[in-house]
């Protein structure tokens, strides 16, 4: 036979089973008495933080049980460590039993632990959080006499056990004579210990007063044999440790004079079985005889208030006349999770509505049901109440209007009204006829679809698809899906999931495979353009790495790389456009966009590009969006050119409501269902659809005439929403609703080998995956990427979780990204996982890389977002902050925004106490944009000094070339000339090229000014041999345009041609076009006679130059088409377009080009002299 100390060895306890029921079960008993000294604990204090911390939702209760947990863990030690057991929980108190031991001191040893307990409180008895300050006292009470328990089978696979007796009764009985940080006994405690300090009070009862020098030795406990396993159900067992939020009703039940505990048992759990409510256990203490009963919670459904009251009526009328019996009934948003220490806690469900239940249970007389307001006001149609008036309650500030439950109202037949069809028939007409537009071989435009979330707006869309597939056929037209991303609205998302689709790609395949399929995908796009489309067939080619760059398939060496951020995010939007164009070439395009109202900035640039330039391709865009907070409908920026259409979605009528349920169930409706779906659904089509599905589910429907009606009894249908997605997902298998729930961290769309690596047990995942498809929660989009089918069935899913969960999930969702490859958009994922994990540290690391990312790539708005929320998480000092406000300040130079880049540049200033050259460099940089050249200049020399000083040979480097090529510009040639030398020099020295080629361009400057033109050649030519090495496409084509204009200079125009054709061929590979170096290729066609490739070039010189708005291309392009009209014999033309350019040089008060085209003008009177 095993002794104690093995089996301790070998087995574990169960901590929601008393360690003495466990061990009585294994062995077989099912009822004993046993001679103990009994334990009343109460904690003070918490009605308070409850009340406060209730205001804060989620938070607030998960702060509750973090509470809970820290003030009864030693608690639960010192029961432990005395040898006791606590037989069970009630809210903030419990109940603990010291069995007997012939010539043992066990009721000193429970003496001394309740005075560790005070202890405890004494020192840590004040908790400050952010919701205020709290203090917490404890009382007890003690007592010794006969403990009864019993061990109750109340259905075939349900057991309970309660305790009971004078031994229980007398330390609750001792707790009523307490206060504040009091220990109260009895006598028959007393008789106990013998002589000790105490104050005698009335009744018998004493106040411990004394204290202890040495305490006895701690109890070791064996393990008990049994596991108690029975007496948890499988919901609770399967319950997440964490807990989860959601709206639970109570039933607290009191009763007297009893006949048959084990008969009232069997009642309850049958009746509960039926009603869909959770047996807790019997308590026998400072409420008498009570048990605690929730609907909800852990399982919930769509109508708990209601199974509550009918459960407690039903309760009444079978058992009214046999014993005593009262009940509190409430319902409110609860944490439910588990109550207690580590070592023993029980399943629980903390909130106010508990502590209201207790308090109506109390005050009702016997034979009254006791409600809450939210019993009353969500049930009032279905029961009759009578009001007793606001009634103060212990532990809430203002009286509480209470109602007695009286019995069941009966049905009503009400009149049904005529309503004239609306359903969607006219929305689906008015889309599907609008999308139609495409097949006359013209853009149809932008059609919104509005409404507020359940509505059906991706339903209608997807109607007015097959609607189309069924009229023109599948192959008619293509159909490409682009949903944006609730959580993360990372830059060009839709456009990246819709090009995933495109080319097959999926998160299983390697780069290699992905490159692979993407690369077919393009070529087989390209081959299907005819003729007509050879110019979009070769931009495809120009910005093929732009497309595969969003997939995260950058190419070394390819255009993508070799361009600076500007050009990468303007090449990313033409990029995209063609690539729709092309697709639309072939046959008419629609493209879905799900959620417009989550698009971020990147895509919105994208689809305003992509309308605004296919208007003669067959292109329609339709968008659903949601209202904003405000009732406002989301929109686009969009020129008068394009088309568009709204369609608002307004709640269903009974006909539309009639027509869901016909299409799931297969079969007419009855007008009593439709009455039901009215009242219940309100008009919402997710709501009716889910309504209807849980009616199919329980079996709730019957024939009347041929017809599907509800069943008259028995059913309770939801209130909102809410609950009947919970209640769905409760109804699954515990394995499938861990999976979703695990799954609605990653959004409303996701990969299953993300999910897959998340989860803690993956050996069932295809299973799992499968069986929440095969019930409807999601369905498969791509071969590994699976969606919710409704938005709302996410959100419920992700919102009942608790806080403390969510932050692991989250945790474990940043964790696997992690460790995958880089992808485009991946640190926007890092860092919104890591910023819910409150894994702050990694929040920051990602939220920086992803702002620079976005920054690099001039995504602007969007590294705006990712830098202001780091702002949220760190102080304003320290090297992260000056980084991230010199970010700040870079972006708001693009921007144009001066003074707030400025205002940036000073609190990087201040972040450290060290100056640093970059901060000045940025600063100088603003104000040379506000035109205060001497300041910048003087900021820049102040950099310049301090990098030198530090030995930072980069910004030392690069402040000498920018003095450099102030001082060209301020006509201080020699001494632009010297400090560009130096630039060179240390960049050369130091290695850094960049810097290196960026002195030798502005070398060229010096030696232009100087009319070295020979010496500029050199430098320009040498700066293109590096722009070549380092693959910097953008000073590339500035090199080569400079070279052609400096040629033209030389009188070469053939060598200018030469440099000027690979100049605008470099710019069209990198999409850049500069209206000057246009003006010079058409200037060196004149010169050479070619005279009509000239006008083309020069009339698409002034088309740029004139978009741009700058005056003096403008006037370069003007004087280069006046001197061809002059060599072609136009004299009255090029004196027209002469005037022009001296106006437009006038009125912008540039003289130099004033006097240069007065001097045009002269030499033109001069000749005709």
């Amino acid at each position: 036979m095993d002794t104690k100390e093995e089996r301790s060895t070998k087995m574990s306890h169960n901590p929601l089973v008393p360690s003495y029921i466990a061990e009585q079960d294994a062995l077989g008993h099912g009822h004993g008495v046993l001679k103990a000294t009994t334990q009343f604990v109460d904690i003070s204090g918490f009605t308070r933080l409850t009340e406060k911390l209730m205001e804060h939702g989620k938070e607030g209760a998960e702060v509750l049980a973090q509470t809970l947990q820290f003030n009864f863990d030693p608690l639960v030690r010192a029961v432990k460590q005395a040898g006791g057991f606590i037989t069970g929980f009630a809210g903030d108190a419990f109940t603990a039993v010291y069995p007997h031991e012939e010539a043992t001191p066990v009721a000193l040893r429970v003496l001394q632990a309740s005075v560790k307990m005070q202890d405890f409180f004494t020192q840590h008895g004040l908790i400050e959080n952010q919701y205020g300050s709290f203090q917490f006292a404890v009382k007890i009470g003690l007592s010794w006499g006969d403990v009864e328990w019993d061990i109750i089978e109340t259905a075939e696979d349900t057991t309970t056990y309660t305790f009971y007796g004078e031994g229980i009764d007398g330390c609750a009985d001792s707790e009523k004579h307490a206060e504040k940080g009091d220990i109260i006994y009895d006598s028959s405690f007393a008789g106990q210990i013998g002589a000790y300090a105490c104050e005698l009070l009335e009744g018998g009862y004493r106040r411990f007063t004394g204290n202890f020098s040495s305490y006895l030795p701690a109890v070791v406990q064996s393990t008990p044999q049994g596991d108690g396993a029975r007496f948890v159900p499988e919901e609770i067992a399967n319950f997440p440790r964490t807990g989860e939020f959601r709206r639970v009703a109570v039933v607290f039940l009191s009763f007297d004079e009893l006949p048959s505990l084990t008969e009232l048992g069997r009642y309850l759990q049958r009746e509960l079985n039926r009603f869909g409510g959770t047996f807790t256990r019997f308590d026998f203490g400072d409420k008498g005889g009570n048990c605690l009963m929730f609907f909800g919670a852990p399982t919930g459904h769509e109508n708990d208030e209601e199974r509550a009251v009918e459960f407690a009526l039903q309760l009444m009328d079978d058992l009214g006349d046999t014993f005593n019996m009262r009940a509190g009934i409430t319902q409110n948003i609860m944490y439910v999770g588990f109550n207690g220490g580590e070592e023993r806690y029980e399943f629980a469900c903390l909130g106010r509505a508990v502590t209201m239940a207790a308090r109506l249970m109390m005050k009702a007389e016997w034979g009254e049901l006791r409600c809450g307001p939210r019993i009353y006001q969500r049930t009032q149609e279905m029961f009759t109440f009578a009001s007793i008036g606001a009634k103060p309650l212990k532990g809430f500030a203002e009286p509480v209007p209470l109602y007695l439950a009286k019995g069941r109202k009966r049905r009503e037949d009400k009149e049904l009204a005529s309503i004239a069809m609306v359903g969607r028939e006219g929305e689906l007409r008015q889309l599907t006829r609008g999308l139609s537009g495409i097949f006359s071989g013209r853009a149809a435009g932008l059609f919104y679809v509005d409404g507020e979330a359940g509505l059906g707006k991706s339903y209608l869309v997807a109607s007015s698809r097959k609607t189309l597939i069924e009229a023109r056929g599948r192959e008619a037209f293509t159909w490409l899906l682009a949903p944006t991303h609730q959580t993360l609205r990372s830059p060009f998302h839709p456009f990246i999931y819709a090009l995933r689709t495109f080319a097959g790609l999926e998160p299983s395949q390697t780069k290699e495979e992905q490159q692979a399929r993407f690369d077919e995908a393009m070529t087989s796009l390209k081959r299907s353009l005819p003729q007509e489309a050879a110019a979009l067939a070769g931009e495809l080619v120009r910005v093929d790495s732009f497309l595969a760059a969003l997939l995260g398939l950058q190419v070394e060496g390819s255009l993508y790389e070799q361009l600076e951020p500007r050009l990468r995010f303007s090449n990313t939007l033409s990029a995209i456009t063609s690539w729709v164009q092309a697709l639309a070439w072939g046959r008419p395009l629609i493209l879905q966009l799900e959620d417009g109202h989550w698009l971020d900035d990147a895509s919105i640039q994208a689809l305003q590009m992509l309308l605004q330039r296919s208007l003669s391709l067959p292109i329609a865009v339709v968008m659903t969006n949601r209202f904003r907070d405000d009732g406002t409908s989301f929109r686009l920026a969009l020129d008068a050119s394009v088309p568009v259409v709204q369609i608002d979605l307004n709640r269903l009528t009974r006909m539309g409501l009639r027509g869901i349920a016909e299409a799931q169930l297969g079969q007419a409706v009855h007008d009593d269902l439709v009455t039901l779906l009215e009242e219940k659904a309100h008009g919402n089509p997710l709501f009716a659809d889910q309504i209807v599905g849980y009616l199919k589910e329980q079996g709730a429907l019957q024939e009347v005439d041929g017809l599907l009606a509800p069943l008259q009894t028995g059913v309770i249908l939801p209130e909102e929403v809410s609950s009947v997605l919970i209640a769905r997902l409760d109804r699954l298998e515990p394995q499938i609703k861990d999976i979703v729930q695990v799954a609605s961290i990653l959004g409303r769309q996701f990969g299953t080998e993300i999910l897959k690596a998340m989860l803690a047990d993956p050996a069932s995942f295809r299973d799992m995956l499968e069986g929440a498809a095969h019930v409807g929660i999601w369905k498969k989009s791509r071969l590994s990427v699976y969606y919710f089918v409704h938005a709302l069935m996410r959100d419920a899913a992700y919102d009942m979780q608790a806080r403390a969960r969510l932050r692991e999930l989250h945790k474990r969702a940043a964790e696997v990204f992690e460790v995958r490859p880089h992808v485009s958009g991946v640190y926007a994922e890092l860092a919104y996982h890591y910023e819910q994990a409150n894994v702050i540290d990694k929040a920051l690391y990602y939220l920086e890389k992803a702002g620079d990312e976005a920054r690099d790539n001039y995504q602007q708005q969007d590294a705006l977002g990712f830098y202001e929320r780091m702002l949220e998480h760190m102080p304003e000092a320290g090297e992260m902050a000056r980084r991230v406000f010199l970010s700040f300040a870079q972006i708001m130079q693009l921007l144009g925004r001066i003074d707030e880049g400025l205002d940036y540049c000073e609190r990087a200033a201040k972040a450290l106490d060290e100056p640093a050259p970059k901060v000045a460099y940025q600063k100088a940089f603003l104000i040379q944009m506000q035109g205060k050249f001497d300041d910048s200049y003087a900021l820049i020399e102040e950099a310049m000094q301090l990098a030198h000083e530090l030995g930072d040979k980069e910004w030392e480097a690069r402040c000498l070339n920018s003095l450099g090529g102030l001082s060209l510009y301020k006509g201080d040639v020699e001494g632009g000339k010297q400090k560009l030398e130096q630039s060179m020099h240390i960049a050369h020295e130091a290695g850094f090229p960049e810097i290196e080629v960026k002195a030798l361009s502005n070398m060229a400057g010096v030696a232009l000014a100087l009319q070295k033109f020979d010496e500029a050649g050199e430098l320009l030519l040498q700066s293109l041999e590096i722009a070549r090495q380092l693959k910097d496409r953008w000073t590339e084509f500035l090199s080569l345009g400079n070279l052609g204009e400096l040629r033209l200079k030389q009188g070469e125009p053939e060598k200018a041609l030469a440099f000027l054709e690979s100049s605008k061929k470099t710019g069209e590979e990198i999409g850049s076009k500069n209206a000057a170096f246009l003006a010079h290729y058409a200037a060196a066609l004149s010169a050479l006679g070619r005279w009509d490739e000239a006008r083309l070039v020069c009339g698409e010189a002034e088309e740029i130059a004139r978009d741009s708005g700058n005056v003096k291309h403008i006037v370069s392009v003007l004087l280069v088409s006046s001197e061809i009209h002059i060599q072609t014999g136009d004299a009255d033309a090029a004196q027209q377009v002469l005037h022009e350019a001296l106006t437009l040089a006038t009125s912008s008060g540039q003289k130099p080009l004033e006097d240069k085209v007065r001097d045009v003008l002269a030499k033109m009177d001069d000749d005709s002299e």
